[in-house]
C-alpha cells in the first residue's frame, strides 16, 4: 500500500507554498506560550521585543519503522492443571506456533506453550503429597515460647513445685540448642492443647490441680503456662503447602514460547541543526506514506540525501534480522515540517529563536531575560 500526497495533487514535487506563512502575531503568541511554561522567565520582556526578520523554510523528515517479531523458548516447571492440550498439534520449531499480533505497529508480549512439549510428573519436592514438613517446628506445629523461655512462668524461671514433683521430674526444654519443642511436648488426650514438659500446664494435666502457691498472674501471658506457642510459619499445622506444585502433588514440564512484537525506528532530518527532542514535538505535512512487508528505498527524490539515507536505513534494519527474529512489516514516511527562523532585537542586542511545525511551538535556546530572586 503506497500513498503519495504529492502524486495525489497531480505533481511530482511537493508544493512548499501550500504551507501558510508565519505571521508576526503567530510568532509572538508561540513565544508567549513558551514563556509561560518556564517558572523564572519574565513575560514583560515580550513588550520591548522587536522582530527584525522571519525566514521560513521546510525541513524534510524521513522516518522508517520496522515491526519486528522475535521468538524464544525456555523449558520450565509449573504446577499441573486440568487444562488439556490438543493431541493433534505438535510443533518442533517456535515459528510453527500459530500466533499473530493484536495490532500492527503496537508493542506487546505473548507467552504460549509449545504444542507437544508438555509432560506431567509427580512433584519431587513434596513427593506427590502436596505439602512439605515445616522445618521451623519440626512438624509439631508449636515452638518454644520466647516470652518465658519455655518455662510457662512470667518470670522466665521454672516453678520449683513443678520440676521437683515426682510425677513430672522434667526440666522444661533441657535441649537449649533447639528452638522447637521436639520431645519436650506432650498432650494428655486428643483434642487437648499441647504443653511443654516441666511447665505448670504439664503438672495441672497430670494432677488435675495447679501447682501449690501458683496463681494465674504468675503464668506467662503469651502461652498461659504451656511453655509453647503456635508456629508462625506453618500456623500450627506442622506442614506447609508445596509452592512448587501449588498443593496439587503434580507438576508439568513444558516449553514456553515468548513472542515479542517491537518497533525498530530510524529517522533523518535534512539540513537542520535543531535538537531532535524539539523536532519530535511537532508535525508537518506528509509527503509520502508507504507500508509494505519490505519497503523500497525512495528514488529520484529532489533532495539526494533523502534517497541515500532511505536506502541506508532500510538496509540497516534488514541486516539486524536474526534466526530468532523477523520483520513482519515496514512503514516509511516523508514529512515536510515548516520552520520559521526569527531574528529579534531587544535592548540593542540581537538574538534568534525558532518556531516549529504546524503546532507553532517556539524553541528559544537563550531567553533574553529571566526573573531574579533578590
Amino acid at each position: 500500500m503506497v500513498e503519495s500526497i504529492a502524486h495525489r495533487r497531480g505533481n511530482s514535487k511537493f508544493n512548499y507554498s501550500s504551507f501558510p506563512e508565519f505571521t508576526e502575531e503567530e510568532i509572538r503568541r508561540s513565544l508567549d506560550s513558551e514563556v509561560k511554561k518556564h517558572k523564572y522567565w519574565s513575560n514583560t520582556t515580550l513588550n520591548g521585543l522587536k522582530i527584525l526578520r522571519i525566514e521560513t523554510s521546510v525541513t524534510m523528515r524521513y522516518r522508517l519503522e520496522s515491526f519486528i517479531e522475535s521468538r524464544t523458548k525456555q523449558p520450565i516447571c509449573e504446577p499441573a492443571t486440568d487444562e488439556l492440550e490438543p493431541l493433534e498439534m505438535h510443533c518442533s520449531s517456535v515459528w510453527e506456533v500459530p500466533c499473530s499480533p493484536t495490532r500492527m505497529f503496537s508493542e506487546e508480549t505473548k507467552v504460549l506453550n509449545l504444542p507437544g512439549s508438555t509432560r506431567i510428573s509427580k512433584c519431587a519436592t513434596c513427593n506427590g503429597q502436596g505439602a512439605n514438613l515445616c522445618y521451623h517446628c519440626r512438624n509439631s506445629g508449636t515452638v518454644r515460647c520466647t516470652a518465658c523461655n519455655g518455662t510457662g512462668m512470667k518470670s522466665g524461671v521454672p516453678h520449683p513445685a513443678v520440676v521437683t514433683h515426682p510425677l513430672v521430674g522434667a526440666f522444661p526444654y533441657t535441649d537449649r540448642g533447639s528452638s522447637y519443642s521436639g520431645g519436650a511436648m506432650a498432650s494428655t488426650s486428643r483434642g487437648r492443647k499441647p504443653y511443654g514438659l516441666g511447665t505448670p500446664a504439664h503438672l495441672s494435666s497430670i494432677t488435675g490441680v495447679p501447682p501449690p502457691g501458683l496463681s494465674i498472674v504468675d503464668l506467662c501471658a503469651v502461652c498461659q503456662g504451656s511453655g509453647i506457642r503456635q508456629c508462625s510459619v506453618c500456623k500450627g499445622f506442622g506442614n506447609k503447602p508445596c509452592s512448587v506444585c501449588n498443593s496439587t502433588g503434580r507438576v508439568r514440564f513444558v516449553t514456553k514460547v515468548t513472542i515479542r512484537y517491537s518497533i525498530m525506528k530510524g529517522e533523518y532530518c535534512h539540513e537542520m541543526n535543531l535538537p531532535d527532542e524539539e523536532l519530535e514535538k511537532v508535525t508537518g505535512e506528509l509527503v509520502l506514506v508507504e507500508c509494505q512487508a519490505v519497503v523500497s528505498p525512495i528514488r529520484n527524490f529532489p533532495i539526494a540525501a533523502i534517497s541515500e539515507h532511505s536506502a541506508r536505513l532500510i538496509r540497516s534494519h534488514l541486516d539486524k534480522q536474526t534466526p530468532n527474529s523477523r520483520i513482519l512489516k515496514q512503514r516509511q514516511t516523508l514529512e515536510a515540517v515548516p520552520i520559521a527562523d526569527v531574528l529579534y532585537e531587544l535592548g540593542g542586542r540581537t538574538g534568534r529563536f525558532w518556531v516549529l511545525g504546524r503546532e507553532r511551538i517556539a524553541f528559544v535556546p537563550q531567553y533574553p531575560k529571566k526573573c531574579c530572586l533578590l
